[in-house]
């Protein structure tokens, strides 16, 4: 699943510049426990993070593209300088430390399931990237305009629609994979259902 925090960053004449965008999200877990699938996917329900509607996942990857720039006055219009293009990425995961009543064949489902998720996840880490990417290219190419307001405008409107276009993307990628469901983390709803 997806969480976008995205906003846009209107133009500024900050001295300090910002870095490129991160490659490596920052990841989070949430704690469960259990000794059976079934316990396991109660606490997930219970405890794993939100998304935009408020739906539990199993795991999440936020994502925040946001870019800043400088301008150039003339009298021949206004040209957007030192483009700046920031994404920062926080994973979220569930973190099962078995203990030592849980059975073998759990233990063996749980890395499975969590290497499937994290597989998933890094899917949309992999988009927001392309995304962040794509924003730094439209930007340059939409750096003059005839007075800077207009110049601003369009620069925004740009970067903007690529963020509307990553919405999509991590929709149809939730989608064609059944939210990972495809990629193998619905494993826990197939292990053997033991425990309480």
């Amino acid at each position: 699943m997806i969480r976008a925090l995205s906003r846009m960053t209107l133009a500024s004449l900050a001295l300090t510049p910002f870095a490129a965008p991160a490659q490596t999200p920052t990841t989070e877990y949430y704690t469960i426990q259990g000794n059976s699938a079934r316990e396991l996917r109660a606490q997930m329900k219970r405890l794993g993070p939100l998304d935009d509607a408020g739906k539990r996942n199993d795991g999440n990857t936020n994502w925040d593209i946001q870019w800043r720039y400088d301008y150039d006055r003339t009298p021949k219009g206004c040209t957007i300088t030192n483009i700046r293009v920031t994404l920062a990425l926080r994973v979220t995961l569930p973190r099962w430390t078995p203990g030592p009543s849980a059975p073998q064949a759990l233990v063996e489902t749980w890395t499975r399931f969590i290497g499937a998720l994290r597989l998933h996840e890094m899917g949309h880490v992999d988009l927001s990237i392309a995304a962040a990417d794509e924003v730094r290219r439209v930007l340059e190419a939409n750096r003059r305009g005839p007075d800077c307001p207009t110049a601003e405008a369009t620069l925004n409107a740009a970067g903007m629609k690529v963020l509307d276009d990553l919405r999509r993307r991590h929709e149809r990628y939730n989608r064609d994979t059944d939210s990972g469901g495809k990629q193998g983390t619905n494993v826990l709803e197939r292990a053997p259902t033991g425990g309480r």
